[in-house]
C-alpha cells in the first residue's frame, strides 16, 4: 500500500486515480497521520462476467442446460 500526503494528493489526484483503477490502495496521511484509504471498488460478479462476454472470452448461455 503506498503512502502519500494529502497535499500531494490534492495535487496529483489524477496520479492516484491511475494506481487505484491498477488495484493499488493509497492511504492519505495528513501531517504523517493516516486519514483515509483510497481504494478499487470491488466488482459485482455480474459487471465481471459481462465484460468477459464483451470480450469475447465467453458466450451467454440460453438458461436451458443440454441434455
Amino acid at each position: 500500500m503506498r503512502t502519500v500526503s494529502v497535499i500531494k494528493a490534492r495535487n496529483h489526484l489524477d496520479l492516484l486515480l491511475e494506481w487505484v483503477r491498477q488495484g493499488e490502495e493509497v492511504l492519505l496521511l495528513d501531517r504523517g497521520v493516516p486519514v483515509a484509504r483510497l481504494g478499487p471498488v470491488p466488482q459485482a460478479q455480474d459487471e465481471s462476467l459481462s465484460l468477459l462476454v464483451r470480450k469475447g472470452l465467453v458466450r451467454s448461455g440460453t438458461g436451458r442446460p443440454e441434455l
